[in-house]
């Protein structure tokens, strides 16, 4: 895979986390794990944190682009940030 679409691919996940940023992360297997529990009624409303297998989310300061890549994906970052600025 070339290393541009990771980076492509990686600005859209640090945009999509910046959406949920009062959210949690976690593995697949947690996250179901935890939200079984909670329909049977057995669990907090929201994950305790990295003992529970979960981390919080923080917004992000700046993306985490290669310098590389900084130039090319600019037109994205702009067209991202007027949805963002728009919502």
């Amino acid at each position: 895979m070339p290393p541009l679409i990771l980076t492509i691919n990686n600005v859209f996940m640090q945009y999509i986390e910046h959406l949920d940023a009062q959210g949690f992360s976690g593995n697949l297997s947690d996250m179901v794990l935890f939200l079984g529990r909670e329909a049977a009624g057995s669990a907090k409303a929201t994950p305790a944190g990295e003992e529970d297998g979960f981390i919080e989310h923080h917004p992000a300061p700046l993306l985490m682009v290669p310098p590389e890549h900084k130039e090319t994906i600019q037109p994205l970052v702009q067209a991202i940030s007027r949805i963002f600025d728009a919502g």
